[in-house]
């Protein structure tokens, strides 16, 4: 079996296993590491649902700026990105998929000690989540195809 059909399976597993309130724990399926033996420097991609009525999905990472895009939204700061994106799941699972947000969170290790970044720096780090959340959403089938458009990050002004 595939990695691919292994983290498929997984989150199908989540969305029927998913409980009212608290989102899955993400399922890692890729990681990018510039140093075969550096440190904690990288970048990591996990996935999972969250309940649509969850307080999960709200905005909470320190320095997060909220954006949206393509039907996307989130948050991101200098070493983490949040995605949320409805993701209309087939057959059996079409139900319970109706009520969650499937999300991607990318961990960007790689920013530590680096100078606070710029927003066309936090727009490629959402804009490289983005890219991988669609590789996952292609391989679950999601038939609104949510993240077929390129990627347009448009943060949101300051509450």
């Amino acid at each position: 079996m595939s990695s691919t059909s292994r983290a498929v399976e997984r989150l199908e597993r989540s969305l029927r296993e998913m409980g009212p309130e608290e989102r899955t724990l993400p399922i890692y399926t890729c990681a990018y590491r510039p140093t075969p033996h550096g440190g904690v420097e990288r970048a990591t991609f996990g996935f999972g649902w969250a309940p649509r009525a969850s307080k999960d999905v709200k905005p909470s990472l320190s320095k997060g700026v909220p954006y949206e895009g393509n039907g996307t939204f989130g948050e991101t700061n200098d070493f983490i990105t949040r995605l949320f994106v409805e993701c209309a799941m087939p057959g059996e699972l079409g139900g319970p998929s109706k009520s969650a947000w499937f999300y991607a969170d990318a961990s960007y290790t790689i920013n530590i000690g680096q100078p606070e970044l710029d927003q066309a720096a936090r727009d490629r780090q959402t804009a490289l989540t983005y890219l991988m959340a669609r590789r996952v959403t292609d391989a679950l089938g999601c038939e609104n195809k949510p993240l077929e458009k390129p990627p347009v990050v448009k943060p949101l002004p300051s509450p």
